[in-house]
């Protein structure tokens, strides 16, 4: 009766030891099942995370780089023509040409060289010189005031000589229209113009040797256009005057 009971007892202990391992089964197999769905869970919210954040970083760095290159290339325009402009207008005469518009490889050329002061001048763009034969040239005065080696050298910085003068004289010159003369050493000749608007000429002339230390029209005499017209200008510079014909 005793080993009866302790069989019993056996198979009881035996039973509830089935239950507890199915119940611990089903709980591993509840753990397991829930392990499962937040590890599916996890990898999904990854993969969208990765997804999301790699097309919004394409499309904000394309959008940046499009932004970039426009801004780029509008600021390219804008300096290219305010650097058009800028060389257009940056002649040696302030832009005054009439009705004219000079480009950056001319200048303005005022054919009687009155620099647009007198009405019948009329001006023409002429093209600025590739350079110049030599610098021994006689002084100009420019229509800008400044005193230039040459006509030539006034021309390379698209300057118009002028006419009327206005500069102040080199040491030891005198004015001859727009040229300055020695009057140690020479006359100024001025030939007058007959046909407007052709500019008058003026030139720089030796003194003949009969004119000695001091100079006067006398010993002009026999030049040509002396005895038409000869003046001592202020300062002592002889002036001989040809009129146009």
């Amino acid at each position: 009766m005793h080993k009866t009971l302790a069989m019993l007892l056996a198979l009881a202990a035996a039973g509830c030891g089935g239950d507890d391992g199915s119940g611990t089964g089903e709980a591993g197999s509840a753990d397991g099942s829930t392990g499962g769905s937040g590890s599916t869970t996890a990898t999904t919210t990854a993969s969208t995370s990765a997804s999301t954040t790699a097309s919004t970083s394409a499309s904000t760095t394309a959008s940046t780089t499009e932004a970039s290159s426009s801004s780029s290339t509008a600021s390219t325009t804008v300096g290219t023509d305010s650097t058009s402009d800028t060389a257009t207008d940056s002649t040696g005469n302030a832009g005054n040409c009439g009705a004219l518009t000079c480009s950056a490889s001319e200048y303005c050329d005022w054919i009687a060289n009155s620099c647009g002061a007198a009405e019948f001048d009329e001006p023409t763009c002429t093209p600025v010189p590739d350079g110049c034969p030599g610098v021994d040239e006689d002084p100009v005065c420019g229509c800008d005031g400044v005193v230039y080696t040459g006509e030539c050298a006034a021309a390379l910085l698209g300057v118009d000589v002028d006419a009327a003068g206005g500069c102040e004289a080199p040491q030891g010159l005198q004015p001859c229209g727009y040229k300055f003369c020695d009057p140690a050493t020479s006359y100024c000749n001025w030939s007058v113009s007959d046909v407007l608007p052709s500019p008058d000429g003026y030139a720089c002339v030796p003194l003949p040797g009969s004119c000695g230390d001091v100079a006067d029209c006398a010993c002009l005499a026999g030049e040509p256009c002396a005895d038409f017209g000869c003046e001592a200008l202020p300062g002592g510079l002889l002036q001989v005057t040809c009129p146009g014909g």
